[in-house]
């Protein structure tokens, strides 16, 4: 069996290496290669040519997918921003309810205090009054 060789290659050791890395197929063994073997390379040839007729598809896709992240992450930004205004406002004003609710309690709590204190003082004054009655009236049954 006579061996195939490519007088160029051996003078381009690194980009026969390269080449390798970069697709998979080692230019040296391509004379040697079985029907098996040919028959891989087509496929992948075709999976590749395949493949080239719908990049720009793809990359219509996949610059619509970022574009449409971008865009999505954007009103999400805009949308916690204006959520964590609105919710400081929103917790002011609770707050601000809470205390008014607070102070008319204290109120409350205080003109209750007040009208107990002002009963307790109208109590006493009538009492006064009517132990000065009875004293009065006593003091008159004595003298008659």
């Amino acid at each position: 069996m006579t061996t195939i060789k490519s007088h160029a290659l051996s003078k381009a050791t690194g980009l026969s290496k390269q080449f390798r890395n970069y697709f998979g197929l080692d230019l040296s063994r391509i004379p040697q290669m079985s029907d098996q073997e040919l028959g891989q390379l087509a496929d992948r040839a075709s999976e590749m040519k395949r493949l080239m007729e719908i990049l720009p598809i793809l990359e219509q896709h996949v610059e619509t997918l970022m574009s449409g992240q971008m865009q999505y992450e954007e009103f999400m930004q805009r949308t916690l921003k204006a959520a964590e205004k609105s919710g400081k406002k929103i917790d002011k004003l609770i707050l601000d309810a809470w205390l008014a609710e607070r102070g008319y309690s204290k109120h409350q709590q205080r003109m209750r205090q007040k009208a107990g204190l002002e009963a307790g003082l109208q109590d006493a004054q009538f009492a006064s009054l009517g132990d000065i009655d009875r004293l009065d009236f006593q003091s008159a049954l004595r003298l008659v």
